[in-house]
């Protein structure tokens, strides 16, 4: 084994092709197809874990810390995590893109147990 085999794949990188997966192609939440090789494909769990302390976390505080009615309180909070994402999404893909794991079917897995029969 060389010591190229060990080097991490570059962010943005499909494990199943080797192939980059463009900005436009990306969906950062969900897992997605691979659209060179069709693999199913999903961002790293750091990447998710931040954008949902981003989108959710950032907001709630900002809500809870201000003295607004619970009306008024659930509009700023949806407000605030749609921009807050949107914000967080547009900086973290600009300067680099997340690193790619593969997804493993549930229904391709030949230790599940098949018990539908």
């Amino acid at each position: 084994m060389a010591a190229d085999d060990l080097e991490p794949l570059a962010p943005g990188i499909c494990l199943a092709c080797y192939k980059p997966i463009l900005r436009k192609e990306l969906k950062v939440a969900k897992e997605f197809k691979c659209p060179n090789c069709q693999a199913l494909v999903r961002t790293s769990r750091l990447f998710r874990t931040m954008l949902y302390l981003t989108c959710y976390g950032i907001p709630t505080v900002i809500v809870l810390s201000s003295d607004r009615s619970l009306v008024s309180g659930i509009l700023l909070w949806l407000v605030l995590a749609f921009a807050f994402a949107m914000l967080y999404i547009a900086i973290a893909t600009a300067i680099r893109l997340p690193k790619m794991e593969l997804v493993r079917s549930k229904d391709g897995d030949f230790q599940s147990l098949d018990l539908k029969r």
